[in-house]
């Protein structure tokens, strides 16, 4: 056990604390995935995700699962050629000209922008 005067000397040292002029070391110590709250709004998120995903039609539930488990070819017909990030314009063609009509691919295509568009 410390005496009270080492205990004093040890609290005075300047190489027990952390600058609170660096940020970078207090990001460093706090762990956002550790914390309570994250957690928490992240289990809520993924409810909320769940029952939205719940509440979608067999078609749009197709569409996810083929956009998400496509190979690269597929990828680079519904991806925008710079970007390579998906564009609802090119899916939309894609399912009129596999359906042939225009009215369910665009209401594919507005219950898919809503449900992305909700998160």
């Amino acid at each position: 056990m410390q005496s009270p005067l080492e205990s004093a000397f040890n609290a005075a040292r300047f190489d027990n604390y952390i600058s609170c002029d660096n940020p970078s070391v207090a990001n460093d110590l706090s762990d956002s995935t550790s914390n309570p709250e994250t957690i928490l709004i992240e289990k809520e998120r993924c409810q909320q995700i769940s029952r939205a995903y719940s509440l979608l039609s067999e078609e749009a539930k197709q569409l996810i699962e083929i956009i998400l488990n496509c190979p690269s070819e597929i990828l680079d017909l519904i991806g925008s050629p710079k970007t390579k990030k998906i564009h609802k314009g090119r899916i939309y063609h894609m399912l009129c000209k596999q359906w042939g009509e225009k009215t369910p691919a665009r209401k594919l295509i507005k219950e898919m922008h809503d449900f992305v568009k909700e998160f």
